[in-house]
This record gives C-alpha cells, structure tokens and sequence, in this order.
C-alpha cells in the first residue's frame, strides 16, 4: 500500500535529519541543565567569533571536538562550563565545517 503523497512543495517538506551518535543525550535533561547553566553567564552572551549579541539559535559549542566514543553523558560528567563556548549558528557552522576537513 502506498503512502499518501504530501501536499507540500518539494522545497518546503522536511528534510529527514540524520541521527549523530549524540544525538539522543542533545535531548536529556543533563543537557538543558547544563545549558540552562552555560547560558546564565554574562560572557556567554555574545557570540565568541563575531560578538554578535545572543539571540535564538545560538549555540553551545565544544573548544574541543568531542573524543571519538564519548558521549555527551561522559562529558558533562567530567567537564565544566569552561569547555564551552557560546556561537551564533553561522560561525558555528563555519568551524564544524572546518573540523570536519581536518
């Protein structure tokens, strides 16, 4: 049996993301408490690149890439805040990008 088709444009319909293997601890409740934590810093106010002023879509970025096989869980376990740093979406996709050549 077929599945009905969307009435969406085809440039409109969601894209399918794909899952990272630290996907599902992104979505725990260590995280947002960690967040909610990074966040309430004055420094964490300004994206760390361009020093543009906090707005939706920012977003918590690892200084560090995490070690192949650890997970966000491992991490927040044996880290604190000063690993982090605050970026706005289009510097931060610039620098995944980069570590992604590496």
């Amino acid at each position: 049996m077929k599945k009905p088709e969307s009435k969406r444009p085809w440039w409109k319909k969601k894209r399918e993301r794909q899952p990272t293997g630290n996907s599902d601890h992104y979505h725990s409740k260590e995280w947002k408490s960690f967040k909610r934590m990074f966040w309430a810093y004055p420094q964490n106010q300004y994206c760390i690149k361009c020093m543009t002023p906090r707005a939706k879509g920012f977003q918590v970025d690892h200084i560090e890439p995490l070690p192949h096989g650890i997970t966000i869980g491992e991490f927040l376990e044996r880290s604190s805040l000063h690993l982090c740093q605050a970026m706005c979406i289009s510097c931060h996709s610039r620098k995944s990008a980069h570590e992604k050549t590496r």
